[in-house]
């Protein structure tokens, strides 16, 4: 946390920070005090009852008074060398249509100076103002992230998005549930945050995802139902290819995940999904159990899961997720 909070701090009184205190039961309220009682022009505390996750980033939308707002967990940080870069970018766009400022980051491997950069410059043309039409092609591991967006502020709040509480994952649903509002976009080519990735416990650990296989099934529904694609593609084709690919891959991690734990319990909750969602939606369920890399982690029986697991180790060794 205290790595967090100085990295923030760098951008000095240009942004303000909130620190959510979400009903922690260690010393967070009380570190976190002692940086709103030092930097008090800049930092402001919210404490509340637990609420989880998704509960603290709309307690933090609350308090927010800039024009854009931006999401950095406590296990993570933001570079030094690009805090000037971006600051400088948000006073631009400020005074523009600009609704979405997507920037780079990098997955630091538990801290042994093992780090993957994931950057966007092959689909988006950096340093301009662009609508989604004017996007390139996304490979498979992109996507934009909690990690990678800063909203326009208002927008977040015009939108309707509410998250639910004690829920993991919820934060793809920050992310999605704004993207048809988006209509001007723009990218920064540089790494600003650095996601931690190895915490025992952590959301994205195999075992924390086993676990809280009902959250990942929870949100891809929730995901699925949110928008008719079919409507968001005669206005944004391409918005809608990117949506549309963000519910094969929950929909496929949720599948993986359920049928990691090897359970007729979590058996019958994967069915339970993929039931539900072909009644939301008969044709782009059909098209994503069928055509796409979902197909492998969902075919039926003892057989299906084994080949679900397989690919899942074959995913894992290739994008380094969790």
């Amino acid at each position: 946390m205290h790595k967090t909070i100085n990295s923030l701090l760098l951008c000095g009184d240009k942004c303000e920070i909130v620190i959510i205190n979400d009903g922690s039961t260690d010393n967070t309220g009380a570190v976190a005090d002692s940086f709103a009682a030092k930097y008090l022009d800049i930092v402001k505390v919210v404490h509340q009852e637990n609420g989880g996750h998704g509960a603290g980033i709309m307690a933090g939308l609350r308090e927010a008074t800039g024009a854009f707002f931006k999401v950095v967990d406590s296990d993570d940080w933001i570079d030094e060398g690009t805090v000037d870069s971006y600051l400088k970018h948000l006073s631009e766009l400020n005074d523009t249509d600009c609704d979405l400022l997507l920037t780079d980051y990098c997955y630091d491997y538990s801290g042994n100076f093992d780090i993957d950069i994931l950057a966007y410059d092959n689909a988006i043309e950096p340093s301009k103002l662009l609508t989604w039409d004017e996007l390139g092609r996304f490979t498979v591991t992109q996507y934009p992230t909690i990690h990678s967006v800063t909203f326009r502020t208002s927008l977040l709040r015009d939108c309707g998005m509410e998250l639910p509480k004690h829920t993991f994952y919820e934060d793809n649903l920050y992310v999605y549930y704004p993207l048809p509002h988006v209509r001007k976009l723009y990218y920064m080519h540089e790494v600003l945050e650095h996601y931690f990735i190895g915490r025992p416990g952590q959301s994205m650990s195999e075992s924390s995802m086993k676990s809280h296989y009902e959250d990942q099934i929870q949100v891809s529904k929730m995901l699925f139902e949110a928008y008719d694609l079919k409507k968001i593609k005669k206005e944004d084709h391409k918005l809608a290819k990117l949506m549309y690919r963000e519910n094969v891959l929950m929909l496929t991690a949720a599948s993986v995940f359920a049928r990691l734990n090897k359970d007729r319990s979590s058996e019958a909750d994967y069915k339970r999904m993929w039931r539900d969602v072909y009644k939301a939606d008969k044709r782009t369920t059909t098209r994503i159990r069928l055509a796409s890399y979902a197909t492998l982690v969902s075919l039926p029986g003892p057989l299906g899961r084994t080949i679900a697991l397989s690919s899942y180790k074959m995913m894992h060794r290739f994008l380094k997720f969790n």
